[in-house]
């Protein structure tokens, strides 16, 4: 009964035990709340789900974003931001990134396992005020639409979570950054076409998107292609050399979208680079210049995503009408208390050990959602903000 509810695009036709639990308890408060979602219910919260960077910027996009006009959505500036009146609720999932250590460790059931487990947690309408906090847990907006923002929550934990939605009737739209980029390239150009990937050395080494059945099985020839970001060279000279490789692997086939999967990387600096290429006549640089569709586009999850979101909100009627900014309302993960001692780092996160090595369907939580506020935010990622998501940087760093 599990396999024949698993989505038609490939998936693995393997159930992790955590879900196999919930498969066999429908009476369960997390199968309820899957199975009980009501798309009628207009009022509930944008979930943005992932590892920190990634989430931050795709739940800034969404604040940030004018590309319709409200009213009529036509494609059309109209001054007030696209997902007016609606909360974002950005889960930023400090307490398990960076997710690529699940596969280095060999571990990738639980990475799934995860992914369900969070986008659970973003239906709950609970989360506490401090990380391990004694008093009682306090209210908060339940998902009505969910964002997977990593790409390695694409491929290891969508088919887990499309199994649970068909078995438990349950109409949470659930979007993925990775199929949201590959659906907008589709829309664009139907049929053939070249990708090349930008992606984080991390996920390149973990082999993400060698795993990805999504881009393993891309219609015949189309052709993806996975390389880190080198910090020893500028964005210009790491572009080129990736075409290099591209060249040695795939010839000089015409590329018509780079996929960027590594949030340190803004996508402008990417545009720039692929319009001076085309607009040069530089003789060194026209066998690059020929490898790019005259209207080659960089896309990122959160280009693609504010777009098929909008549409989706707007054909079902999920938007909350109501007349206001987008609110937004932050959590993140942080260990849970009374877990032993060696589940603990001196910073009062997971060991690496118990973050990646620890067994599966554990019985209770390990984590929790908690609260964002300023000194919950490493000074890092407050950088980080400041430079990539301002107007969310602004609502939470005093």
């Amino acid at each position: 009964m599990v396999m024949s509810c698993c989505r038609t695009k490939p998936g693995t036709g393997h159930v992790v035990p955590y879900v196999q639990r919930l498969l066999s308890d429908t009476l369960s408060a997390e199968f309820q709340s899957l199975s009980k979602v009501d798309l009628e219910n207009v009022t509930g919260s944008i979930a943005v789900i992932g590892a920190p960077e990634d989430a931050v910027l795709i739940s800034e996009a969404l604040l940030d974003c004018d590309l319709r006009d409200n009213i009529s959505g036509r494609h059309a500036p109209d001054q007030l931001p696209d997902f007016s009146g609606e909360t974002i609720a950005p889960l930023l999932d400090r307490a398990n990134a960076p997710y690529s250590g699940f596969l280095s460790g060999g571990n990738p059931d639980l990475l799934r396992e995860v992914t369900v487990r969070n986008v659970l947690l973003s239906l709950d309408t609970l989360c506490w005020q401090r990380p391990f906090d004694v008093m009682p847990p306090i209210r908060k907006s339940g998902a009505k639409l969910v964002i997977l923002a990593s790409t390695v929550s694409s491929v290891y934990g969508l088919d887990q979570l499309d199994t649970l939605r068909k078995v438990a009737l349950s109409h949470l739209p659930v979007f993925s950054s990775l199929e949201a980029m590959l659906d907008d390239a589709a829309s664009r150009k139907p049929g053939t076409r070249h990708m090349l990937v930008w992606t984080s050395a991390s996920n390149y080494e973990s082999g993400v998107w060698q795993d990805a059945p999504a881009v393993r099985n891309l219609p015949s020839p189309s052709s993806c292609v996975a390389y880190p970001a080198a910090d020893s060279l500028s964005l210009r000279d790491n572009f080129l050399s990736m075409l290099d490789n591209y060249i040695e692997e795939f010839g000089t086939r015409k590329i018509s979208f780079i996929l960027l999967d590594d949030p340190s990387v803004d996508p402008a600096e990417i545009d720039a680079v692929i319009s001076s290429l085309l607009a040069s006549d530089d003789d060194n640089l026209v066998i690059y210049r020929n490898m790019l569709a005259p209207d080659a586009v960089c896309l990122s999850p959160s280009r693609s995503l504010r777009v098929l979101v909008f549409d989706y909100m707007r054909k079902a009627n999920l938007f909350s009408h109501m007349i206001a900014y987008p609110h937004l309302s932050g959590m993140f993960t942080a260990p849970a208390r009374g877990l032993d001692d060696e589940a603990y780092a001196p910073s009062g996160d997971f060991a690496d050990d118990f973050r990646y090595l620890r067994a599966q369907d554990r019985p209770g939580q390990d984590y929790v959602p908690v609260m964002l506020r300023d000194r919950y935010i490493p000074d890092s990622l407050k950088v980080f903000m400041k430079q990539r998501a301002p107007k969310m940087y602004s609502r939470y760093v005093r």
